[in-house]
């Protein structure tokens, strides 16, 4: 639970602390032909995760395009899918993951694959009020080349 929390908290806390994104623009000609789809890159990536899961309502629409290490984690029998990456923590040498939760239907990567993935965003909300930003998947590619696997914004 605690790694799941942490993915999470360290988005939201990044945004609150003044990371707050600009309008984020469609990066790639396959992106750009269609405006619907919102590329994450390197150079925002950790504002862009945080925009999304401070402010969900505003792209449950869009499809978001993202590349990052994917990963598996079992907390309290739970199985969860997610994808990120390293980015700067609240101490020297302690690292902080940036991205989101998964849900995922298909052939699942191996852990630690450097993948890309297409999907909506969705609020699943809980009894207590609370609710989870999950990246509902409609694709998943495994990559032979590594991107940048430790971001600093």
């Amino acid at each position: 639970m605690k790694k799941l929390l942490l993915i999470a908290l360290l988005s939201i806390t990044a945004a609150l602390l003044g990371a707050c994104a600009p309008d984020i623009l469609p990066l790639t000609e396959e992106a750009a032909a269609d405006d619907n789809i919102l590329e994450i890159k390197e150079r925002m990536f950790i504002q862009q995760c945080s925009d999304i899961m401070i402010n969900p309502e505003l792209y449950l629409e869009k499809t978001i395009r993202l590349e990052g290490i994917y990963d598996i984690i079992i907390e309290d029998e739970e199985v969860y899918q997610c994808i990120y990456r390293r980015g700067p923590g609240c101490c020297p040498g302690v690292d902080s993951e940036y991205g989101f939760i998964c849900y995922y239907d298909g052939e699942k990567p191996n852990e630690n694959d450097w993948v890309r993935a297409t999907g909506t965003i969705i609020l699943e909300k809980y009894e207590n009020g609370r609710q989870q930003v999950i990246l509902n998947l409609s694709k998943l590619e495994v990559l032979d080349e590594r991107g940048q696997e430790t971001v600093d914004n």
